[in-house]
């Protein structure tokens, strides 16, 4: 035997192999990704990579050295690192898009770095000098390391804007790394031994052969840490659905209006549309703000209705509620109805009503009906509950324009953003487009949509969609330029952000390298960012948190961030009246000042804070983002990010 496993651990070639393996690969995960980090993050990426690193390490050690004597182990692992690699060189040849074959890639790949770190440790091993080869090894490995790692944080520095939040610092953020992977290792590593503790006490206990004491023990120590983990998400689940009664400044006072939900004589009451709920209802222009902004008195004013988790038990009896609400509001009496899809808090996005409610000059209502209480990544499972509410929804408001002559009744928009976006499709699943016009829906504007929506990729795919009726764009230029014809054939506009991590992320990024890292990728992808198995899926997992993280009143177009795209895509999309660029300019700064405002609410006030209060009031004094990310904020309609010029 190569070694005794009883040893202490830092005298086992196996740990050393996984620290070395560890190392690197933490080394190589502060490459760019699709959003900035901070060094926090970087942490995290690093931390959870070298912790695979050092697992694969370690594996190859056992896989291979365990039963080699030391003095061949150099050419053991010699010769396991050319079949790995000759293996992953012939399997990118011979099936380079075939999702198993990309497994045993990443399978390969790992068994030829593993195997070089091992060999590495069989070197000093075997040396007469074993101090001596071991510095010389790990100063040219620390060398290395340290090359690709400043590197690598002068990329990410390259791509960041100065809204951004600070880059990584190395040190800190080495550390840290080193923080988070022996935190995983520890808690690999509890969950091992207890697993052995469970089974050396039924062997006393019980007398049970080895091999059923093993199984036993296993079993036990999993229940053990599976009902504790699920204690802790239960107490973390029911603390959100506490969260949601939260009454947060600025938000605390009904609507004084009857053209809203929880205002005069609605039947909904205003404590139980939830926090997201009494956002999107109270974030609504006034007929004066309107005037102000278009120049132009307001036609009449804008409705909203919102109805919440807690106002009713069931999907149905929330559905009827909106109903009502939307009979008693007169909605039906506006020339526009926009149905919102909101996502897993009861999140709507208010930037494309308001945007609807100013250029229609108050003649339009918005709907959403909440169907849980969750933030986001918790309520995955729930999308399909999410698609039901609307789909009910949908059906119900067809049916009361049916009572309508067609000159009365309001064209039907559908907005779904995020993870709303994926419970607004699941409406129409394994329907296409007839599901839209069996409910009277003109048009639908998604935006972000994650990977994983099954109708996103039925549509996408041309599944019994007509030629032009889905489009996914990246603004509103590509909107533009199509010609009446097009525009009349038009149904659906997916807009998606080339580097939004959120439409990217997916389980093949463990081993398999995307379309949008390949030579031909888009320019908001960064040139340096490489695929690397695992690496790549825990870079995008970090960016996916990140890329929701927004200035308030500062309107980008990055990653998750639509804000400056969606009011000119929903004037687009929506074919609504072309403002001046005087108007748009006006009302582009209403609405980051609004933003703004509303989230000063949430805040202390800090010394010294009145510039960038207003900076980040207009956004026009703020960066223009670097163009080797083409990232943009609000700049005016004469710089040219305005509405485009006015259709006859």
């Amino acid at each position: 035997m190569a070694f005794d496993p009883a040893d202490e651990w830092f005298r086992r070639p196996d740990v050393w192999s996984g620290v070395v393996l560890g190392a690197w690969v933490a080394a190589e995960s502060f490459g760019p990704s699709l959003m900035p980090r901070t060094t926090l993050d970087q942490a995290l990426v690093s931390g959870a990579s070298a912790a695979t690193g050092f697992a694969v390490g370690n594996a190859t050690y056992g896989l291979i050295g365990r039963e080699v004597e030391l003095r061949d182990q150099p050419v053991a692992f010699g010769a396991a690192l050319a079949a790995a690699l000759t293996a992953k060189l012939v399997l990118a040849h011979s099936a380079p898009h075939s999702l198993p074959a990309a497994t045993l890639r990443a399978m390969a790949g790992g068994l030829a770095g593993g195997s070089a770190a091992c060999g590495a440790v069989a070197l000093v091993r075997n040396a007469e000098r074993p101090g001596v080869t071991a510095g010389v090894l790990g100063s040219l490995g620390a060398a290395a390391g340290s090359v690709v790692l400043f590197r690598s944080i002068r990329d990410q520095v390259a791509r960041r804007d100065d809204i951004d939040p600070p880059p990584p610092r190395p040190l800190p953020a080495v550390a840290q790394s080193a923080t988070v992977a022996a935190l995983l290792a520890a808690v690999v590593n509890g969950y091992r031994r207890s697993g052995q503790a469970m089974t050396r006490v039924l062997r006393r206990r019980l007398g049970l052969s080895p091999a059923i004491c093993e199984v036993g023990g296993r079993t036990a120590a999993t229940m053990a840490w599976a009902a504790v983990i699920t204690a802790f998400a239960d107490t973390f689940v029911r603390g959100m659905e506490l969260y949601d009664r939260v009454m947060d400044p600025g938000y605390d006072t009904p609507p004084d209006t009857p053209a809203c939900s929880a205002g005069p004589g609605s039947a909904v009451s205003f404590s139980r549309t939830g926090r997201q709920g009494r956002r999107f209802l109270l974030n609504r222009p006034s007929p004066d703000d309107i005037h102000s902004v278009m120049g132009a008195p307001a036609r009449a004013e804008p409705v909203r209705v919102f109805v919440g988790y807690d106002a009713a038990r069931t999907p149905e009896d929330r559905v009827a509620l909106a109903l009502r609400e939307l009979e008693r509001a007169g909605a039906f009496d506006r020339s526009i109805l926009v149905v919102g899809c909101p996502a897993g808090t009861g999140y709507v996005n208010t930037v494309p009503f308001e945007t609807v409610d100013y250029l229609a000059l108050g003649d339009a209502a918005g709907v959403a009906v909440q169907y849980e209480r969750l933030p986001s990544l918790l309520a995955l499972h729930r999308t399909g509950v999410g698609g039901e509410h609307v789909r009910l929804l949908l059906a119900g408001i067809r049916d009361a324009l049916a009572q309508r002559p067609p000159s009365r009744r309001p064209r039907v928009m559908l907005y779904g953003e995020s993870l709303g976006a994926w419970a607004g499709q699941n409406a129409f699943l394994h329907r296409g487009l007839r599901g839209l016009d069996e409910f009277g829906v003109q048009r639908a504007l998604f935006v972000g949509t994650p990977y994983y929506s099954g109708w996103l990729h039925e549509v996408l795919d041309g599944r019994e969609v007509p030629p032009g009726s889905v489009m996914e764009v990246a603004s509103a230029l590509a909107l533009r330029s199509l010609s009446p014809a097009q525009r009349g054939a038009l149904r659906v506009v997916l807009l998606t952000h080339d580097n939004d991590p959120v439409r990217k992320l997916n389980l093949d990024l463990l081993v398999q390298r995307p379309d949008w890292l390949s030579h031909q990728r888009p320019p908001t992808v960064p040139a340096r960012q490489r695929f690397r198995p695992m690496i790549t899926a825990f870079q995008t997992i970090v960016d996916t948190a990140n890329a929701t993280h927004q200035v308030p009143g500062v309107f980008r177009a990055t990653g998750h961030d639509y804000r400056l795209d969606v009011p000119a895509v929903v004037r687009e999309v929506f074919e609504l009246p072309a403002p001046t660029p005087a108007q748009w300019e006006r009302l582009m700064a209403k609405l980051q000042a609004e933003e703004a405002s509303r989230a000063a609410r949430f805040q202390l006030p800090q010394k010294g804070g009145g510039a960038d209060g207003e900076r980040q009031v207009s956004g026009r004094r703020g960066p223009a983002g670097s163009p080797s990310t083409a990232r943009r904020t609000w700049r005016s309609p004469r710089l040219g990010a305005g509405p485009g010029p006015a259709r006859p």
